[in-house]
């Protein structure tokens, strides 16, 4: 079992490449990917070799593990079961190679020095990057042009980071932030101040990325966390929040409208989402055992919408719950329910343990619930399983969440 007093052989090491993958999220897949399966070769040679302790496997990894194998289900009894397969590995395989290696080396002695400090500096990089994207309409790391917000919300560009999309951008933003939430609050003295002015920094470039999904899965994590914090410090938090939307709202037109266009359902846009919606359900009630099948969406939509509506997009039904409906019915969409419910159950836990004095493997672990319960609430109204960059931090994220988890508090 993994314990704050594992082999102590590697930790430089795996300490070096958990700071390494977390930054690698940043610059676009093909160098997380990289990462991913570094640490996977580094995980297995060390389970091999005796150099890191043999992990136990918990409720949620048996949950994760049987609804892939449901969508591997799913996949072969849909019309084109190879495409199937291949859209399967091509979307989660190097999640879980990430997932793997991360909960295995996590449990090292002192691997996780550099991590929290890492994603900080990764999250700042990012907001920096897209800061500038959105005020001046260029990046200028490859040179490109930024394209401007959509449906004239408001007069700046569409930030996306070296992410190539703002959701994505804004999803992987916000996770970064509500990862290091619980490890910022407990910093003190002047070291605080820099790490809250980077928190700042975050925070901004989740707010002028414009993403309805983001903004959301941030507010139901900050109001969950601040329920777990005292009471004297809560207050004055939440109504200086809601002074901060509140000013935003009233004084900030781009921001106002935002949030009224979310909330009109008149908009081509959410006319799109409603749409994909019902066709995403229809699919799931003509088959409700094992879907159309992952990867079949684009194949099938058609046949489910008016294709007279011009829509902006059909790439998927803007909604992981309903995705998982359509593409693996009823049972894949239950699994993937109970697996959510063991994160929150695991989160009930740990924000409840060593509640004065938690060690850094809590904080850790306990920011690594709140940033996969922002990806379960971003992903209600947006497709999360279908953006690679997200799914390979997600999987980070998770494996460091399980791991840390176990570590015994200090007596």
């Amino acid at each position: 079992m993994p314990s704050g007093n594992s082999s102590t052989r590697i930790p430089w090491l795996t300490a070096a490449w958990l700071a390494g993958f977390a930054f690698s999220l940043q610059t676009g897949i093909f160098l997380a990917q990289v990462f991913a399966g570094l640490g996977f070769v580094l995980a297995l040679t060390g389970l091999v070799n005796g150099w890191i302790e043999r992990p136990r496997y918990t409720l949620t990894h048996l949950l994760i593990a049987v609804t892939l194998v449901w969508l591997i289900v799913a996949a072969i009894a849909s019309k084109s079961p190879l495409d199937g397969l291949q859209f399967l590995g091509n979307k989660f395989i190097i999640a879980l190679l990430g997932f793997f290696a991360v909960y295995n080396l996590s449990s090292e002695s002192g691997a996780t020095r550099w991590f929290a400090p890492a994603v900080l500096i990764a999250g700042v990089f990012g907001a920096l990057n897209g800061i500038i994207q959105y005020f001046f309409g260029v990046d200028l790391i490859y040179g490109q042009t930024i394209q401007m917000m959509p449906d004239n919300v408001v007069p700046y560009f569409l930030p996306v980071g070296l992410l190539d999309m703002a959701l994505t951008y804004a999803g992987m933003q916000m996770m970064f932030f509500l990862l290091l939430l619980p490890w910022a609050w407990r910093k003190r003295g002047n070291r605080a101040i820099w790490i809250w002015l980077g928190m700042g920094l975050i925070l901004l470039s989740i707010m002028l990325a414009f993403r309805r999904g983001p903004w959301m899965g941030l507010a139901g994590m900050l109001v969950l966390f601040l329920l777990t914090r005292e009471r004297r410090v809560v207050i004055p938090t939440i109504f200086a929040l809601i002074a901060v939307v509140g000013g935003l709202f009233i004084f900030a037109d781009g921001f106002r409208a935002r949030i009224m266009d979310a909330a009109n359902l008149s908009t081509h846009s959410e006319q799109d989402r409603v749409l994909m919606w019902q066709a995403a359900w229809e699919m799931g009630q003509d088959n409700k055992i094992t879907g159309i099948g992952p990867g079949q969406w684009r194949h099938e939509v058609e046949s489910y919408v008016d294709m007279n509506h011009h829509f902006v997009s059909l790439a998927h039904p803007h909604s992981d719950p309903m995705y998982l409906l359509a593409v693996s019915g009823y049972p894949g969409l239950m699994l993937a329910a109970l697996t959510v419910l063991s994160i929150v159950w695991l989160g009930f836990r740990l924000f409840w343990r060593a509640q004065d004095q938690p060690s850094t493997e809590i904080i850790l672990a306990q920011g690594g619930i709140l940033a996969t319960g922002g990806l379960v609430v971003a992903g209600l109204t947006q497709c999360y399983l279908l953006d690679g960059e997200n799914m390979i931090a997600m999987g980070m994220i998770l494996g460091l969440t399980l791991s840390l988890a176990q570590v015994e508090p200090e007596s």
